[in-house]
């Protein structure tokens, strides 16, 4: 019984060993390459997050749907102090300068590597200033959850006094976690 015991352990480590390695190289290949890191890229796809306001723009997530050649799927980009404000759900064709994933590796501090890692996130850039940048008024069914959470948020938000009881609220309700 020990014998069988010992080897159902072992083959459900090389189990575990092979979905946690196909999964990292899924990862890397969808991953923008090094090689395309600076250049700028016409990407379409939806903002799948509320967007974070912070003192330079505005932070969001964006799920590619499309850009030929590539298997990336999912960038974090930021907006610069722009007229252009995407909110969540919405479909938009925005022009951008990508670069891979990366972070510090300093001890004890805050790993943006792996956070981009744990949220599926394969590339970091920036929307440029250009006339490409548009809405796009198709807006699929999927979204209508997140946009029903845009609305509720921001009632929220003008009906209650900033601070962490609204906060708390918010995060509660509609799962905005960026006041807390």
């Amino acid at each position: 019984i020990a014998s069988w015991f010992d080897s159902r352990r072992l083959l459900l480590f090389c189990v575990a060993f092979t979905v946690a390695e196909f999964a990292g190289h899924s990862y890397a290949w969808r991953s923008l390459d090094v090689s395309q890191a600076g250049s700028e890229v016409l990407l379409e796809g939806r903002v799948t997050n509320f967007p974070q306001a912070t003192a330079r723009g505005v932070i969001f997530t964006f799920e590619v749907s499309a850009r030929p050649g590539s298997q990336l799927r999912r960038v974090r980009l930021q907006l610069f102090d722009s007229e252009l404000r995407p909110a969540a759900g919405e479909t938009w064709r925005l022009l951008v300068r990508l670069k891979p994933p990366h972070g510090f590796a300093n001890r004890g501090v805050f790993d943006r590597a792996v956070w981009l890692f744990r949220h599926d996130i394969h590339a970091v850039g920036y929307v440029r200033n250009s006339t490409v940048n548009q809405r796009i008024a198709y807006v699929p069914s999927a979204a209508i959850i997140t946009r029903l959470r845009s609305a509720v948020r921001h009632r929220l938000e003008r009906a209650l006094p900033a601070g962490d009881g609204r906060a708390l609220l918010l995060g509660i309700t509609v799962a905005v976690r960026d006041q807390l």
